[in-house]
């Protein structure tokens, strides 16, 4: 018996299309140098064979605002949703400085 491909095929290309619009370039390339701009990476050498990499993100007011229109940007938010979630960055914002490290 042989399966015929083609309502799989259909089913696939109807999800993707389903997904919406992809995310505006404009806001992810924006996003990337706030971010790049305020990021520091250091190798942190010791008595490790592999030096591991430490970085630090500052979130400052502006690199938050960035984000939340990347995240909005991913998530096809709306106009409401948007604004709230910049008003969430805001007031963390005033809250104080805040540092994301990883290594």
């Amino acid at each position: 018996m042989r399966i015929s491909t083609r309502p799989f095929a259909v089913l696939l290309l109807g999800a993707a299309c389903a997904t919406g619009r992809p995310p505006d370039r404009g806001e992810a390339e924006a996003w990337a140098r706030e971010r790049g701009a305020a990021t520091r990476r250091a190798a942190v050498r010791g008595a490790f064979e592999t030096p591991a990499v430490a970085t630090a993100l500052h979130l400052s007011a502006a690199v938050r605002e960035r984000r939340a229109g990347q995240v909005a940007a991913w998530r096809a938010m709306t106009a409401t949703e948007r604004e709230r979630l910049l008003a969430d960055e805001r007031a963390s914002a005033a809250r104080g400085e805040e540092f994301l490290v990883a290594l």
